[in-house]
């Protein structure tokens, strides 16, 4: 039997994986914009496998000095598609997207991330949204979509066909490391999968290293130090509980905000103008996720 207590732990897990899932996103909304400026100056191989590297001695340390339990076998199929997807694979592909399109053209791909991880939460989770969840879902993917064919992006399908893929294997190692983390812990996830990758990240960091580090801006390094800190670890240790205390394809939909935030950083940080349209869209946005947040379970 139900009662008032078993309801009210219910919502206070959903609230709480909102609030994470949405500092989580706030942290993934300065990656691409980040990679962008890094990738005009590094290697994005190069840039990939550092900032891989680097997150994975983070990893490390924090594995070490809170003493966590090594994953068991049947932990490691999944952390390897999570790492597979995270640490090397959206990473990569939209680095070498970057070089084809605009910070701006890349983040509109992310509208479709949280049906990406929707899907494969369902595949892979076994979760069972309600219908008005799709409903609330597309509407907003559709804000966003809609929104950045209307400034009149430039397409390159080489580009477009790079950022199409990462947010496929982004969308399955999110949902991959959320079932994970109800039996792992948040941090633990990403932190496993990065020490996963790690004996192959690092060597890859010293054979794809510049001879020469001459040159590279500040902004360069501020980039990459970015991304290798909050994109790679910090960001998915909020992200990950969020995940696994409101559900994959209910908290999912605070990606949707990802795309906005990330083009209010790109016109800062890239000096791209933020125009009305943005800001009604933003809301539109944000309207489809309370949407989801209260219909879609």
């Amino acid at each position: 039997m139900i009662t008032e207590m078993d309801i009210s732990k219910v919502q206070e897990n959903t609230s709480q994986g909102w609030l994470n899932g949405f500092i989580g996103v706030v942290m993934f909304s300065g990656s691409l914009p980040a990679t962008r400026i890094a990738v005009l100056e590094f290697d994005p191989v190069f840039l990939t496998v550092t900032r891989a590297s680097l997150a994975g001695i983070l990893a490390l340390i924090a594995v070490l000095v809170f003493k966590e339990k090594r994953p068991d076998r049947k932990q490691l199929f999944p952390l390897a598609i999570v790492a597979l997807g995270v640490v090397v694979g959206f990473p990569l592909l939209s680095a070498l997207a970057l070089q084809y399109v605009t910070s701006a053209h890349s983040i509109v791909f992310l509208g479709i991330l949280p049906i990406s991880t929707a899907i494969f939460g369902i595949v892979r989770g076994g979760e069972r949204p309600k219908p008005i969840f799709w409903f609330f879902s597309i509407i907003g993917s559709l804000f966003v979509i809609g929104f950045a064919i209307a400034q009149g992006l430039s397409a390159s399908p080489i580009g477009d066909m790079l950022m199409i893929l990462a947010v496929i294997v982004c969308g399955l190692a999110y949902a991959e490391g959320a079932k994970l983390t109800k039996t792992l812990g948040g941090w633990q996830v990403i932190s496993w999968a990065l020490i996963l990758a790690f004996p192959l990240m690092l060597p890859l960091m010293f054979i794809h290293m510049p001879v020469s580090f001459k040159g590279i801006s500040t902004a360069a390094w501020f980039s990459l130090a970015y991304v290798s800190l909050f994109s790679m670890f910090i960001a998915f240790i909020f992200w990950y509980k969020g995940l696994a205390q409101g559900g994959t394809a209910t908290v999912g939909q605070a990606q949707l905000l990802q795309p906005l935030f990330g083009l209010v950083l790109a016109a800062c940080l890239l000096h791209e103008k933020v125009s009305i349209g943005m800001i009604g869209v933003t809301l539109g946005v944000i309207l489809c996720v309370a949407g989801t947040k209260k219909f879609a379970k």
